[in-house]
């Protein structure tokens, strides 16, 4: 591999180009866009792999194709995830849902932990508050 990919998508997008001109067929046009994703994935950057896998897929639903873009998307949802865990924002969640629960706002408590959980899924204690607030509540099948 000679991982020179900007090189691959200037090529790529002048075969789709030049495919476009001369009517190729569609399996072909998907190929380069999905070689432009490829290309873009490799170099890290997941939303312009996103839009070109897209694309491919616009021209022909190809199989293997398809499972690189459900591949692309867990990936970049996992980004995602881990780019919204803060420890320091979720302390903050907690203590509000720690003040919401000793006035009695058991909805507005729950709310607040259930944001720090997102912000710090490893914290069991969080965990533990949003069921106290459940049981609060009386839904005794989501305190569980």
């Amino acid at each position: 591999e000679m991982t020179d990919y900007d090189e691959c998508i200037k090529t790529c997008e002048k075969a789709i180009e030049v495919g476009r001109e001369n009517r190729s067929d569609f399996k072909l046009i998907a190929k380069a866009f999905a070689r432009i994703a490829l290309s873009y994935e490799k170099k890290d950057d997941l939303t312009n792999a996103k839009k070109y896998y897209d694309k491919a897929l616009s021209e022909h639903r190809a199989p293997d194709t398809i499972k690189k873009s459900q591949a692309l998307e867990k990936k970049l949802h996992e980004k995602e995830r881990k780019a919204y865990i803060n420890p320091e924002l979720a302390e903050e969640e907690k203590q509000k849902g720690n003040a919401a629960f000793s006035q009695g706002r058991f909805p507005d408590a729950m709310k607040h932990y259930s944001e720090a959980i997102k912000r710090n899924p490893e914290d069991p204690k969080l965990y533990s508050n949003r069921s106290a607030c459940y049981s609060k509540l009386m839904e005794f099948a989501c305190a569980l």
